[in-house]
């Protein structure tokens, strides 16, 4: 390196670091990448987690109705049952939504999606509602005033 000039010397000099730093930038930036989709995996996992902890709350909503249905015989009862089925179709719909890019969850949102349309059902037969299992868009379901009016007994 004795016959080199000084400007070259120069050069090598700088040369390296900058190489070294943008190496350094471009590691940076994929570690940047990455925890940002992990932030974004998480905010979706805590999402789905609120959606089945309110679908659970629903579920228990719709137990509750029918039960004070069939104790007092209110029919306003019918229109608790009736709201809260269309909120448990929203919230199953939030989590199929969350969950459409990850292959390992769909057996379990099935497993979920068939609990919560068996509870409905269950829940539906001892007020006489007629709830069609395995149904795709419940948005169409019967309204209230197509629900049968009966009493408890």
């Amino acid at each position: 390196m004795a016959r080199l000039s000084l400007r070259a010397k120069g050069v090598a000099v700088l040369t390296v670091p900058l190489a070294v730093l943008v190496l350094v930038l471009l590691a940076i930036y994929r570690v940047e990448v990455a925890a940002r989709d992990a932030e974004a995996l998480i905010a979706r996992a805590y999402d789905a987690r609120t959606s089945l902890v309110r679908l659970d709350m629903h579920l228990t909503e719709a137990g509750s109705a029918v039960s004070a249905y069939l104790a007092t015989g209110d029919p306003n009862q019918l229109s608790i049952h009736a709201g809260v089925r269309g909120s448990v179709d929203q919230d199953l719909a939030v989590v199929t939504d969350l969950t459409a890019g990850d292959p390992s969850s769909r057996q379990s949102l099935q497993e979920i999606r068939q609990s919560a349309d068996d509870e409905t059902h269950v829940l539906s037969a001892p007020a006489g509602i007629d709830v069609p299992r395995r149904v795709e868009n419940r948005a169409e379901f019967e309204s209230v005033d197509a629900f049968p009016d009966r009493g408890p007994g």
